[in-house]
């Protein structure tokens, strides 16, 4: 939750920062506020998210809910998303964290 705030001022301070928004968003979905972590995110962006929050799901040893972050990325955006595919085959095949 400290890092949420640290994140969203950092947005609000510089909200042409990208990364300030993805670790934003990040840090939302990672607290259980899906919803309001993807309000207004383009397709290719939420996938993107989904997969970035799936590979700090699989480093802190979350496997299940990495495997399911990495499908929902692969299911917004199939052809656009080769890198979820790539994780959740290492996830499968254990050669992630």
């Amino acid at each position: 939750k400290e890092a949420l705030e640290k994140f969203e001022q950092a947005y609000l301070e510089k909200p042409t920062q990208a990364v300030f928004d993805n670790n934003r968003r990040m840090a939302l979905v990672l607290l259980g506020r899906d919803t309001q972590a993807f309000d207004g995110l383009e397709t290719s962006l939420a996938a993107r998210l989904y997969n970035d929050v799936g590979y700090i799901a699989a480093a802190q040893g979350e496997r299940d809910k990495a495997r399911r972050y990495y499908k929902k990325a692969i299911a917004l955006s199939p052809e656009h998303f080769e890198l979820a595919k790539q994780n959740l085959a290492a996830l499968n095949t254990a050669t992630l964290p």
